[in-house]
């Protein structure tokens, strides 16, 4: 593990040599403003090539990347996105830490600002989908059964007492039975007398047909 770090940290110094060696003017044999790799160039007589510089990537009003904030995003391991205001344009990451490797000479107070906003920024939790209640099924209320009201029975017209009065007198006269016979009947009903009777015409049916079955 020892040999690692130590690799890890030649590595990541011989980076911040080379940046420096790129961009950091010096003064050699009287000649100020140049760099050290122009110097070396000259003694061995090796013409430099012109470095361009790529255009800085574009940025939206507020400075940061155009980049929508997504699951796909790199972070580095401070969980920051790439942010062009304080991260070198070359997008790399130091060896060691894990973190986006600063511009060189960026403010400190910059840093802050710019990190305090990507944080916000990245604690910002996504809305939930709305998702739509489902609609309770209609339940049709039963119909209540149809219930027919009962035909009341078709009752026949009934014997008056004196209608029977006139089919019993029928009856004597044509021989078709004897006063004995009328109250027999008259007696196993109940009734003392005929012209009881008349008080109870529920009987007159039963009386009737008992005396002319």
């Amino acid at each position: 593990m020892s040999i690692e770090k130590d690799l890890t940290r030649i590595a990541d110094a011989l980076e911040n040599i080379a940046d420096t060696m790129s961009s950091e003017k010096i003064t050699i044999s009287g000649n100020e403003g140049e760099t050290i790799m122009e110097a070396v160039a000259k003694a061995v007589n090796v013409p430099v090539a012109t470095i361009i510089e790529p255009p800085p990537a574009p940025f939206s009003d507020d400075g940061l990347d155009e980049t929508p904030v997504s699951n796909s995003v790199e972070l580095d391991s401070d969980g920051f996105p790439h942010d062009v205001r304080i991260h070198s344009t070359s997008k790399k990451k130091l060896q060691k830490s894990g973190q986006w490797k600063k511009q060189r000479g960026v403010d400190a107070e910059l840093v802050k600002t710019v990190e305090l906003e990507l944080r916000s920024v990245m604690s910002i939790k996504p809305t939930p989908p709305v998702v739509a209640e489902p609609t309770p099924p209609v339940v049709a209320e039963p119909t209540p059964p149809v219930v027919a009201e009962p035909t009341p029975p078709v009752v026949a017209n009934l014997t008056t007492f004196p209608e029977l009065m006139v089919k019993i007198t029928g009856g004597l006269t044509s021989g078709i039975f004897e006063h004995s016979h009328v109250n027999k009947v008259i007696n196993n009903n109940g009734i003392a007398s005929l012209p009881l009777l008349a008080a109870r015409p529920d009987l007159i049916p039963t009386i009737e047909a008992e005396l002319f079955e």
